[in-house]
């Protein structure tokens, strides 16, 4: 009978553990009472793990678990005692034993983008490309993993090779879906061990599209020139093309194109030569073009010069109930009243609700006998009580007027709420274990907000990491309410602080806790041990009974947790 590899061994192996190969022997069958014991050895000892060196079997196959700690080649030989004599060496083992050869894993290379900041909804990519496609049967997988707020980035499915690969170079292609700080951005590669996994990363962050304030009337007067505003918070190269739908009833002055190069703000006039209702749109173009969102279009409408006009920031007006807060509208004459005369504006309000706003003054009056004749005043709306929308009219009383073609709604809201979700009070040691800071903005806001807000993180103690160390809403993106950042202990310690800070518009109010308290644990033990003796070290016999474990955690899990606790050889 001879002793001999059961399977071929292959030509080459990966190296490393992930790699490892197993070696069967075959020595047919023995006889009651006979013994076998095999031992594996090598010319590469130094650069291998063989588990275990040596076997004494009687009526199972010998199995050798093998992986190289680096490139080697090798060459396996076997030697063994019998109490079977009848039992000896395959030809093939005696003359050459098994050469295997473990073969330098496979190269990965990647290229982080040649830019940390862009502006959100830019595609920006990270290349990725193999030294050789996988094996057969093999898949390799990559994908993007994000250290900020999962909700501020848009990261593509994992991409993969397989042995049917003509391309080895793949793009993984993410966008920011709302502004950040500098955040880590990490490739995954991972399900094929016979690649080389470097470790990337590297830093990014995304800038808020730059919102343009358009300042422009919604009713002007026919024939009289308006003037109007585009404003930018920062300089930039941009041109601002206006067009007019229906053609040639708005002409521009200086033109309908505003070159707005290295300055923050353009002002032109607007003069209507038909009375009807026009729409206004913009096209922006040169080199910030990308970085600037652009305006939405509007209507204006033309009215006759013996109508009074009201000017509002739009047709469909909210004001937030608090004493500081106000709408302004405007009550404009194209032509003051003749001496003796009076023209009374009052504002009124349809509402089921009843008196859901204030107005200051209650109305305004134009004195034609009053020198000089002031033509615009102003109607200053507070709320209330919270309300649906309800209808604003302007009614004018006054011989040769008539009332504004431009009509109103209000409606009033209570100031909408920043909170944390759930402040946590501990966290144990490690990334595994970072617990959430959620902030949210309440159920009532309407995307897209008209003013950015920020949240600001900080702490002083050396045993947290708190990422991303803010969080933004962007004005004039659609947000979600609902954003989240991850603290992180890297050592021990009790009442450790985190400070927060809010900025914001006056219509929210910050319910967030100025300071958050914590403790940053230990990781806890979970232990395990024979059920009869309670010992933690214990053999077992072949062929004897079998041994129960027990398995106690130190302390009940919570809801959303679980825990998997696997017994392995």
């Amino acid at each position: 009978m001879c002793i001999r590899d059961r399977y071929n061994p292959p030509t080459f192996v990966y190296a490393f553990e992930a790699n490892k190969i197993q070696l069967s022997v075959d020595f047919g069958t023995l006889g009651v009472g006979e013994t076998i014991t095999v031992t594996l050895t090598s010319n590469a000892s130094d650069y291998l793990e063989v588990f275990p060196a040596s076997l004494e079997v009687s009526t199972s196959t010998p199995i050798f678990q093998i992986y190289a700690l680096e490139p080697v080649w090798a060459n396996f030989n076997l030697t063994f005692t019998s109490s079977a004599r009848r039992v000896v060496l395959s030809s093939r083992l005696i003359s050459s034993g098994l050469v295997v050869y473990f073969r330098p894993l496979k190269k990965v290379t990647m290229v982080a983008p040649t830019i940390q900041t862009t502006t959100i909804g830019i595609d920006v990519s990270v290349s990725i490309t193999v030294s050789e496609k996988p094996s057969p049967g093999s898949t390799l997988l990559a994908e993007l993993q994000y250290g900020g707020s999962p909700s501020n980035i848009v990261i593509p499915p994992p991409t993969q090779w397989d042995s049917s690969a003509t391309v080895l170079t793949r793009l993984l292609t993410f966008s920011g879906r709302s502004p950040t700080n500098l955040q880590v951005i990490t490739v995954r590669l991972y399900n094929d061990p016979q690649y080389e996994i470097p470790s990337f990363s590297f830093n990014f962050m995304f800038e808020a599209l730059l919102q343009m304030t358009v300042d422009m009337p919604l009713i002007v007067f026919l024939n009289q020139s308006s003037a109007f505003t585009l404003t930018l918070p920062s300089t930039v190269s941009l041109s601002t093309t206006i067009a007019v739908s229906p053609l040639n009833v708005l002409s521009f002055t200086p033109s309908s194109t505003l070159n707005m190069v290295l300055q923050n703000s353009a002002t032109a006039t607007m003069m209507p030569s038909q009375e009807r209702e026009v729409t206004v749109s913009f096209a922006l173009s040169a080199d910030d073009a990308a970085r600037v969102a652009v305006p939405a279009s509007r209507k204006v409408k033309v009215a006759s010069l013996n109508q009074v006009i009201v000017n509002a920031p739009s047709a469909d007006i909210v004001v937030y109930i608090k004493s500081t807060i106000y709408v302004r509208t405007t009550v404009q004459l194209a032509i003051a009243p003749t001496s003796g005369s009076v023209v009374t504006v009052t504002p009124q309000l349809i509402c089921p609700s009843g008196n859901i706003v204030t107005f200051t003054p209650s109305s305004v009056v134009f004195n034609g006998s009053v020198s000089p004749m002031v033509l615009t005043k102003t109607v200053d709306i507070r709320g209330v009580i919270a309300s649906p929308a309800c209808s604003l009219l302007y009614a004018v009383s006054g011989s040769g007027y008539t009332s504004s073609p431009q009509s109103f709604t209000v409606e009033t809201r209570d100031l909408h709420k920043i909170q944390l979700i759930n402040a946590p009070t501990r966290v144990f040691l490690g990334t595994a274990n970072r617990v959430i800071l959620n902030v949210s903005l309440d159920s009532t806001v309407r995307m897209p907000l008209t003013d950015s807000i920020s949240i600001t993180f900080a702490s002083s103690s050396p045993c947290l990491t708190i990422s991303p160390s803010a969080l933004f809403w962007a004005a004039g993106n659609q947000e979600d309410l609902s954003k989240i950042a991850y603290v992180t202990a890297t050592c021990i310690g009790t009442g450790l602080k985190i400070t927060t800070s809010a900025t914001a518009n006056s219509i929210f109010t910050n319910l967030l806790p100025t300071t958050i308290t914590l403790s940053a644990l230990a990781l806890q033990t979970v232990t395990v041990t024979e059920s009869t003796t309670g010992s933690t070290d214990y053999f077992m016999f072949v062929g004897g009974a079998a041994l129960d474990m027990d398995v106690v955690i130190p302390e009940a899990l919570a809801d959303d947790e679980s825990l998997t606790v696997t017994a392995s050889y």
